[in-house]
């Protein structure tokens, strides 16, 4: 760019100050108060009339009713900025806006995934939005994470899961609901209407060893879960207080089984269709780390977080390497290229390494895919075998069978 060698003679007088032209000129800044006195938008009038005496916010009902096609709603009732003059129920859910969001819903007789997060969203709004969805037959996901739903309300959603056959994700994150609704949810699970395929109760700190436990049984009675979250969930490694029902034992009463036990009881059938699990941030503890790591073993998992669970260094590097060479089995009978598989052997030898394990992935894969008794890996503490066995026979699970009529539990 060429810079001009000479500004025009006008623009230099202009800002040139000199004795015979404006001797107090000063520079200011502009004032913009002058905007103050200009009328308001006819849009912005009726806003502020409105919010005056509204505790509401806007209602969706007169936009989704035109929206028959909707197919995926995300939804968050909160504020975008924050004035001078906030006020607390600006910031709340109301039973209207529940109302008026449900009649939207009954025209979007199209929708498949639904999201309502980060919203003061209880057990009361949540049979409103529910209602709303009863048309909506081809409804795939729902994921109300982050809200307030508490046990009355996770029975409201497992009646809804029971009429749904097309509902294959269920998000309920961060909520507050826990064993009764846990409980709730897994009849729901065992419904022959029930086609959930993921599952996904992080961060439910109220769920504890009893809620977590209620799960693993109805994996073992044969859901159809392919993927199960239950980080940050509360689970520890103290035996339970009163097993699920559906469990039997002949030492209950002196040696009842912890969670971890049970969850690797559940895991560990041949059927199960378990593919995706997620148990961190909990306290599995010890010795019934070792248990799901044999479980583990003999599962057909991918896709394996373990991290922060409490589980032991060998029972982790165990765990993880197994769930590794799964994947590699199944890359390879699915024809994967090389580029992917590598990055996979990778991954395994990284996990097998940084525990100090002395163990060949591709190896322990194919050993794994014929499933032996017995699998030895080699570490600093000496040699350690990934056993097979069958799993403690003290307890077991009532046969599994697809219920037709579920009777939910209501505790108050």
């Amino acid at each position: 760019m060429k810079l001009p060698e000479s500004i025009n003679r006008n623009t230099y007088l202009t800002y040139n100050q000199n004795g015979d032209s404006e001797l107090q000129r000063k520079i200011k800044a502009e004032n913009f108060e002058w905007d103050f006195n200009h009328a308001k938008s006819l849009v912005a009038i009726c806003i502020e009339k409105l919010a005056e005496n509204w505790n509401d916010h806007i209602s969706l009902h007169a936009a989704l009713g035109s929206l028959t096609n909707l197919v995926e709603l995300h939804v968050t009732y909160q504020l975008r900025a924050i004035g001078t003059e906030y006020r607390k129920d600006q910031f709340q859910f109301t039973t209207n806006d529940a109302k008026n969001l449900s009649r939207g819903l009954e025209k979007c007789i199209q929708l498949k995934i639904l999201r309502i997060t980060r919203t003061d969203l209880n057990c009361q709004k949540v049979k409103y939005i529910l209602r709303g969805l009863s048309d909506s037959q081809n409804l795939d996901t729902i994921d109300f994470s982050h809200c307030r739903i508490a046990d009355e309300g996770a029975s409201t959603i497992a009646k809804f899961i029971t009429k749904r056959d097309s509902l294959k994700t269920i998000i309920l994150g961060d909520n507050l609901f826990g064993p009764a609704g846990a409980e709730n949810i897994s009849y729901a699970l065992n419904h022959h209407g029930c086609s959930v395929r993921v599952l996904d109760l992080s961060l439910n700190s109220k769920l504890g060893s009893e809620g977590v436990a209620h799960i693993a049984v109805s994996i073992a009675r044969g859901c159809s879960l392919t993927t199960l979250n239950i980080s940050g969930c509360g689970i520890q490694p103290q035996p339970l207080k009163k097993p699920p029902a559906g469990v039997w034992s002949v030492t209950s009463a002196e040696n009842p089984p912890s969670c971890g036990d049970l969850l690797a009881r559940a895991i560990g059938l041949v059927k199960t269709p378990l593919r995706s699990l997620d148990i961190s941030v909990n306290n599995i503890g010890t010795p019934s780390d070792n248990t799901l790591s044999n479980a583990i073993c003999l599962s057909y998992i991918v896709d394996l977080n373990i991290k922060r669970s409490g589980m032991g260094p060998m029972a982790m590097a165990i765990a993880e390497s197994a769930a590794a060479a799964q994947r590699l089995r199944r890359e390879a009978e699915k024809g994967v290229k090389f580029r992917r598989s590598a990055g996979r052997v990778l991954q395994a030898r990284r996990v097998a390494k940084g525990m100090n394990i002395d163990a060949d992935p591709v190896l322990l894969a194919q050993q794994l895919s014929a499933r032996p008794s017995i699998v030895s890996v080699a570490s600093e503490e000496g040699t350690y075998n990934i056993t097979t066995q069958p799993l403690p026979t003290d307890f077991g699970f009532v046969p599994a069978f697809k219920v037709r009529y579920v009777f939910f539990i209501s505790r108050k």
